[in-house]
């Protein structure tokens, strides 16, 4: 599938993967990677990924470690490494429950997506 590619899910209307730019977060680095669930159904922090490069994964619980200065970013990280699915419709009651403040309009299923449905 290529970009603009109607069936291309995005990670707003995926439930494998949590864009942390939604989080808030300390670290710009981490704000630009997103939890991803494997197809161990593992949560790992994916750092980037592309077509050429592939993707660089590391366990949540390896944040502080790769990233210093960051143990506040990875307390909240490990809570939502636990969450079983980031579909927006459970992201809204969980996120709520542990605390984490995100804006309504970014839990809601893309503009294709709500078409399609």
């Amino acid at each position: 599938m290529q970009a603009g590619d109607p069936d291309l899910i995005s990670d707003h209307d995926a439930f494998d993967k949590l864009p942390l730019s939604l989080i808030p977060l300390s670290s710009a680095r981490l704000r630009s990677s997103r939890l991803f669930k494997n197809e161990h159904l593992e949560t790992t922090l994916e750092l980037y990924s592309g077509p050429e490069t592939g993707s660089m994964q590391i366990r949540p619980h390896d944040v502080s470690s790769m990233f210093p200065g960051s143990h506040d970013d990875e307390e909240i990280i490990l809570r939502l490494a636990e969450l079983p699915s980031y579909d927006v419709y459970s992201l809204r009651p969980a996120l709520k429950a542990l605390g984490i403040a995100v804006e309504a309009a970014e839990l809601e299923l893309s503009e294709s997506m709500k078409n399609r449905l």
